[in-house]
């Protein structure tokens, strides 16, 4: 990466999955397109935490935020096996992200 080029965050991909989470309970694909995204977030919040890119603060955020998401993607009525498989998997991701910094 260049000096002075913005690196991509995942700020703006939260706010629209917590947006769309406000709206009724969620359908099957709308639970796993939501599960998805949450789990590529999370992925590039710990990408971006090890590389110091982002605050061990802002992570836990995160972090805390994707755990209520999951929660109530789990309590939402007639999931189908594909959503619960997505749920499953982000569920792996938030037990592996790591909010502290790991050293290089």
């Amino acid at each position: 990466m260049h000096v002075g080029q913005a690196r991509p965050r995942a700020a703006p991909l939260m706010l629209f999955i917590l947006a769309a989470l406000g709206c009724g309970a969620p359908s099957a694909d709308e639970t796993q397109a939501t599960a998805r995204s949450w789990t590529a977030t999370l992925r590039l919040a710990s990408a971006e935490r090890r590389d110091g890119a982002i605050t061990a603060r802002y992570a836990r955020q995160l972090r805390e935020r994707a755990a209520s998401a999951l929660g109530e993607l789990r309590a939402a009525p007639g999931q189908s096996p594909a959503s619960r498989a997505a749920t499953d998997s982000l569920a792996a991701v938030l037990a592996t992200l790591d909010v502290e910094r790991s050293e290089r």
